[in-house]
């Protein structure tokens, strides 16, 4: 099988990373594995068996435990289904899949019929948001509500503002090992100095394979069809799914769409207040429709 990672030892040092992020939660988590027609998937679920169901998908190049540490305020309320997207630095099998077709989303379907799952809320970061987004285009059944955070997929950052604040620092990073171009990148994309996430973006660069495919791929068509309540969050910083664009983007493509939250100082990682106002906001979209 082909591998993202430069070789077994950089593998281990990013993995271990997996584990020690795992290890900074405040609550007990399970494994398991659920075996799709696409690959074997990782599921990190919480231990709070009696709550509603709620499947919590990270962003690129990243892995589950990053998730549940970004909104573990969830943990309280729900049982939390956190998944290892395939294809990235984490435990799941290193298959990428075709983000032209509608393979995420029947991947995501097969995760949450094979775990018996109905009435779903659903939650996806980045990358994640774009997934959740394609399950809904491909079978919403199971589906109460979807939380899309800064989604890939709807908008694009300047081409010429990527070039500059993220791939030409990481090239000159991975050349130089200069831990100024790891600060411009950084920089670029957070809103708040994180020791240990600056930590594991330096191991990532050094052992793991980046690609820069444009990632635009949601189509009218396709979002006229869904009828599940929407929920959109963006950032007006994020170079890289701007989100004044992103809220345009989904108010004229889905006729679902309940609310949208755009954070004005926000970037495309965002700090512990804006993480905590996002989680708010979906727990207050989700308790109260339960009264």
């Amino acid at each position: 099988m082909h591998s993202f990672f430069k070789n077994a030892v950089g593998k281990k040092e990013i993995l271990n990373f997996y584990y020690k992020k795992l290890d900074t939660l405040s609550f007990e988590v399970d494994f398991i594995t659920v075996e799709t027609s696409f690959g074997d998937t990782n599921i990190i679920t919480t231990k709070n068996n009696n709550l509603t169901p709620l499947v919590l998908v990270h962003g690129l190049y990243s892995c589950a435990p990053f998730a549940l540490d970004n909104f573990k305020a969830l943990e309280q309320n729900f049982k939390v289904y956190a998944i290892d997207i395939l294809g990235q630095p984490n435990i799941s099998d290193e298959i990428r899949l075709n983000s032209n077709s509608n393979e995420y989303g029947k991947w995501m379907y097969e995760i949450i019929s094979r775990l018996h799952l109905f009435n779903v809320y659903l939650v996806g970061y980045s990358l994640g948001g774009y997934m959740a987004y394609k399950t809904l285009a491909y079978e919403e059944s199971r589906i109460a509500k979807a939380f899309l955070i800064s989604p890939t997929g709807f908008v694009k950052g300047s081409i010429i503002k990527l070039f500059f604040s993220i791939y030409v620092p990481l090239k000159l990073y991975k050349w130089k090992q200069d831990s100024k171009q790891l600060a411009v990148i950084v920089n670029a994309l957070s809103t708040e100095k994180d020791a240990f996430n600056l930590h594991f973006l330096s191991k990532l660069i050094a052992n793991y394979k980046f690609d820069f495919l444009p990632f635009v791929k949601v189509k009218k068509k396709e979002a006229k069809r869904i009828t599940t309540p929407i929920y959109i969050f963006g950032a007006v910083k994020d170079i890289v799914v701007p989100g004044n664009k992103l809220i345009q983007k989904a108010k004229k493509i889905l006729p679902s769409l309940e609310s949208v939250l755009l954070l004005k100082e926000g970037k495309n990682q965002f700090n512990t207040e804006d993480k905590n106002m996002i989680t708010a906001h979906i727990l207050e979209s989700i308790l109260k429709t339960k009264e």
